[in-house]
């Protein structure tokens, strides 16, 4: 039996080590305060002190990344997973 099957299993094994590196970048991003680590939670006026007003009214202000997309990016990290493990075995 040829070695390509092994590494099949090698191209797993650097995806779910890659992207268990980035997971964990993720998380530390998504714990940082405006790019400091701290772990006190602003306060509603330092919130509302933080919004910068453009022109004709569009506004902009630092605030967390909603629900859907965590889940979103969640959802495509257990695709991307379960489709590296599938391709890796079937080898299509």
């Amino acid at each position: 039996m040829p070695p390509y099957d092994l590494l099949n299993l090698r191209y797993v094994i650097y995806f779910l080590g890659i992207g268990c590196a980035l997971s964990v970048l993720l998380i530390l991003a998504r714990g940082a305060r405006t790019f400091s680590f701290t772990f006190r939670k602003r306060s509603q006026q330092e919130i509302d002190d933080d919004i910068h007003t453009f022109g004709s009214g569009v506004q902009e202000r630092n605030a967390p990344l909603p629900l859907f997309m965590w889940v979103l990016i969640l959802a495509f990290f257990i695709w991307a997973i379960v489709y590296t493990i599938t391709t890796g075995r079937t080898g299509l």
